[in-house]
């Protein structure tokens, strides 16, 4: 074998020469790299299909939908033509007093919500009113406060109001 000058010996191995090269610099490159962080869990929000509302939190929001359903049935009533005069007036005044149950119902509780009895839960109608807390024991103090506020914000007597847990 007949030995060949540097220069020669570079031109004829100059693909292999590159490829090693470059060999070289990737393996330094990943020994040479700073370390990478470990991979972090991220737990994104979902929604699901189910409520996560509590009791009361569900039943305000069942019977919210509801006062909406009748409030448009009433109003469907008054201005549909077919409906005679009579019953236009029947469902107006209807309407009136179901207006003002829901607006007491809301300011008593709105009140109420401001109270030790929070979170809870009132259902006004005509001669009584219901409040639901999840409060675990109701204190005389607790049945004071709901006595004085539903006096003020409805015409309900004391013995017409009820005081329930939710448990």
């Amino acid at each position: 074998m007949k030995l060949q000058s540097l220069p020669t010996f570079l031109v004829r191995r100059k693909n292999w020469l590159l490829m090693a090269a470059l060999a070289l610099s990737l393996t330094a490159a990943l020994l040479l790299r700073p370390s990478s962080p470990q991979a972090q869990r991220v737990t994104l929000p979902m929604t699901s299909a189910e409520s996560s509302a509590s009791p009361l939190e569900a039943f305000r929001i069942s019977r919210d939908s509801a006062y909406q359903r009748d409030m448009a049935a009433l109003e469907t009533l008054i201005s549909s033509e077919n409906t005679d005069r009579a019953a236009r007036q029947s469902a107006a005044e209807e309407l009136q007093a179901y207006v003002a149950l829901h607006q007491a119902q809301l300011a008593l509780e709105g009140a109420l919500l401001t109270s030790e009895l929070a979170p809870c839960c009132a259902v006004v109608t005509d001669g009584s009113v219901t409040i639901v807390t999840e409060k675990q024991e109701i204190t005389e103090q607790d049945t004071a406060l709901v006595l004085t506020l539903v006096q003020v914000h409805t015409d309900v007597p004391a013995s017409g109001v009820r005081i329930m847990t939710a448990q």
